[in-house]
């Protein structure tokens, strides 16, 4: 195989996954943060204009939210946009 092909598919390989565990932690927060607020995923969809059915997608990590998302799911939970996307387990409500 060629080394330049090889090196691009460990590239594209990497990028994937940092964007799946992006994914991962994000939806690890909300549900965290959303659970904290004694929220229903139907409530918190109401609050940023989204179905419970795309609020669990969020969760699960199967969908990737956009900035205005993210921003519209800190408002609804009362925390920094920055701390939806933090992967220390411990992040805390502000």
């Amino acid at each position: 195989m060629n080394p330049e092909n090889t090196s691009r598919a460990r590239i594209a390989f990497e990028r994937k996954n940092a964007e799946m565990n992006m994914r991962s932690i994000i939806g690890h927060n909300l549900r965290k943060f959303r659970e904290e607020c004694k929220l229903s995923q139907h409530a918190l969809g109401l609050q940023v204009g989204m179905t419970q059915s795309a609020v669990s997608h969020m969760e699960s990590g199967e969908c990737n939210p956009t900035i205005v998302l993210i921003e519209r799911f800190a408002k609804a939970l009362n925390v920094s946009p920055a701390q939806l996307l933090n992967a220390d387990k411990d992040a805390q409500p502000r």
